[in-house]
C-alpha cells in the first residue's frame, strides 16, 4: 500500500510539473469563486477604452469642468454685451401733483395738474471704453481658466489610466506568483507524501501560500477602487468595467534640459498665464476707477412732456387742453467729492492699487515655486531613468536564476526555500521596474503640466 501511495505521488508530481497551467486554473478558479461550483452568472458589459478616449469622456462627462465651461460662458456674454452701455437710459411716466398754494393768477392753472414724459439720457466717460477692456480681460482670463481645469482633469485621467493599466500588470505578476507557490506547495505535498522531505517543508510551504493570499487580496481591493474613481473621473458609474490598452512594452527615457523646460513655463504655464491675466484684468479696473474719479462725464438728455392743469375738470383726451413741454440738453458731469484724497473715490483707488501689488507677489512666488518644481522633477525623472538601466539589468538575472534555482530544485539540488526566495526576487525585480515605468511616466505628465505644452509632447506619446 506504502508503494501504490508512492508511486502517486510522484505521478501528480509529474503531471503538475509538466502541467502547471491546469493547477493554475484550477487555484484561482477555486480563489475567484471560492470554490469548485458553477460559475457566476453573466458579467456585466466590459467598456473598452485608450487614454485619449477616455480623456475626451472625462471632458464630456465630468463634472469639476461644468463650473468652469459655465463661468467662461458667463464672461464670453458679459463681453460680448458690453457696448450695451451705451445704450440711453429710457423712461417713460406719469403722475399727478398738487402745488401746495394756489397760483395767484387763475390764468397760469389750478393747483391741480396732470403730466406724462418720455425721457432719454446717456453719459459718456472715458470709464466706459476702459469697462469694455476689462470684460474682454475677464472673458480671456475665463478662458484660461478654463483650459486649465481641462488640462488638470486631462492629466489626472491620463495618470489614473497609466495606474490602473500597472495595476493590473502588477496583479498579474502577484497571481502569477501564487500560482508558482502553489504550485510549489503541491509539489512539496508530493514530496512529502513520497517520504522525499520532511514535514516541516510541506508546513512552510502551505504557511507561504496562506500569507501570500492575504496580498493579493489588498492589491485587488486597491485596483477596484482605483478603477472607481477612473469611473468617477469619467463620469461613469463606479461599477463600469473596463478594458485597457496594454501597457507599453519599453518606456522611452528622455534626456531633459532643466533650463530650457523652466523658460518654456514662464510664458506657458497655466497657472502663470491665468494671473498675468488676471494682473491685467485688475489693472484696467484701476483705471476704469481713475477715470470715473478724475474726468467729467459727457451727457446728453432729452425729453418729450405733455401737461394737462385741473385734470379733475378738463377733458383727458381733448388734445387742445394739453400743454406740450421738453428739452434737449448737452453738459459736462463731474464729482467734486472724487477730488478729495479720503474719499470713496479715491480710497478705492489705492486699493486697487494694493490689489495689484499683491498679485504681482503671487506672481513672482508662484514663478519661483515652478521653478523649484520643473527642477525637482527632472532631478526625479533623471533618478527614475538611471534606476531603470540597472534594474532591466536586475529583472534579467532575477529570471535567470529563477530559472536555474528550479531546475535545481527539480533535480534535488535545491531546497524549496531556495525556489521560493528565488521568486520572490524575480516578483520584487518586476514590480520594481513597472512601479519605475509608471513614476516616470506620471513624472512626464506633471511636466507637460507645469510647461503648458499639450501632453504627449515630450517624447512623443500618448
Amino acid at each position: 500500500m506504502f508503494v501504490v501511495k508512492k508511486r502517486l505521488s510522484c505521478l501528480l508530481l509529474v503531471v503538475f510539473l509538466a502541467f502547471p497551467s491546469l493547477y493554475r486554473g484550477a487555484g484561482l478558479f477555486a480563489q475567484e469563486s471560492g470554490g469548485y461550483g458553477p460559475p457566476d452568472e453573466s458579467p456585466a458589459e466590459v467598456r473598452k477604452l485608450s487614454p485619449d478616449e477616455a480623456v475626451e469622456l472625462a471632458i464630456k462627462n465630468n463634472l469639476g469642468l461644468e463650473s468652469a465651461r459655465l463661468s467662461a460662458g458667463t464672461k464670453k456674454r458679459a463681453s460680448s454685451s458690453s457696448w450695451n452701455q451705451f445704450i440711453p437710459t429710457t423712461r417713460i411716466q406719469g403722475l399727478v401733483n398738487r402745488l401746495n398754494e394756489e397760483p395767484a393768477n387763475p390764468l397760469l392753472g389750478t393747483q391741480w395738474a396732470a403730466q406724462g414724459e418720455l425721457a432719454f439720457e446717456l453719459g459718456i466717460n472715458l470709464a466706459m471704453f476702459e469697462q469694455i477692456k476689462r470684460l474682454r480681460l475677464d472673458y480671456e482670463g475665463g478662458l484660461l481658466s478654463y483650459e486649465q481645469a481641462r488640462a488638470e482633469t486631462e492629466k489626472a485621467v491620463r495618470q489614473t489610466y497609466y495606474e490602473v493599466v500597472y495595476r493590473r500588470e502588477e496583479i498579474d505578476i502577484l497571481e502569477d506568483s501564487f500560482v508558482n507557490i502553489q504550485r510549489q506547495t503541491a509539489m512539496a505535498e508530493a514530496n512529502y507524501r513520497a517520504g522525499l522531505i520532511p514535514e516541516v517543508d510541506f508546513l512552510r510551504a502551505r504557511v507561504a501560500v496562506e500569507i501570500f493570499r492575504p496580498n493579493l487580496d489588498m492589491a485587488k481591493n486597491g485596483l477596484k477602487t482605483l478603477t472607481a474613481n477612473f469611473a468617477f473621473l469619467l463620469g461613469l458609474p463606479v461599477d463600469t468595467e473596463f478594458e485597457f490598452d496594454s501597457a507599453p512594452s519599453e518606456i522611452s527615457y528622455l534626456q531633459l534640459d532643466a533650463e530650457d523646460l523652466r523658460s518654456k513655463a514662464v510664458s506657458g504655464n497655466w497657472g502663470i498665464a491665468s494671473l498675468r491675466k488676471n494682473i491685467l484684468s485688475v489693472q484696467s479696473a484701476k483705471w476704469t476707477q481713475f477715470y470715473l474719479n478724475y474726468t467729467p462725464t459727457l451727457f446728453f438728455s432729452w425729453n418729450l412732456s405733455r401737461s394737462l392743469s385741473d385734470p379733475w375738470k378738463n377733458e383727458w383726451f381733448n388734445g387742445s387742453n394739453w400743454t406740450p413741454g421738453g428739452a434737449l440738453t448737452i453738459g459736462l458731469r463731474f464729482s467734486l467729492d472724487n477730488l478729495l484724497p479720503f474719499g470713496k473715490g479715491a480710497q478705492g483707488v489705492k486699493d486697487i492699487n494694493d490689489s495689484v501689488t499683491d498679485l504681482n507677489t503671487k506672481l513672482l512666488q508662484l514663478t519661483q515655486q515652478t521653478t523649484i518644481e520643473i527642477y525637482n522633477t527632472v532631478l526625479s525623472l533623471e533618478q527614475i531613468r538611471s534606476q531603470a538601466e540597472v534594474q532591466k539589468l536586475t529583472v534579467d538575472l532575477a529570471e535567470r536564476s529563477y530559472r536555474l534555482t528550479e531546475q535545481a530544485y527539480r533535480g534535488g539540488l535545491k531546497q524549496l526555500l531556495d525556489v521560493q526566495s528565488a521568486e520572490e526576487d524575480l516578483r520584487k525585480a518586476r514590480l520594481d521596474m513597472l512601479r519605475r515605468n509608471i513614476d516616470y511616466l506620471k513624472g512626464l505628465l506633471d511636466l507637460e503640466y507645469a510647461i503648458g505644452v499639450p501632453f504627449g509632447t515630450l517624447g512623443g506619446r500618448n
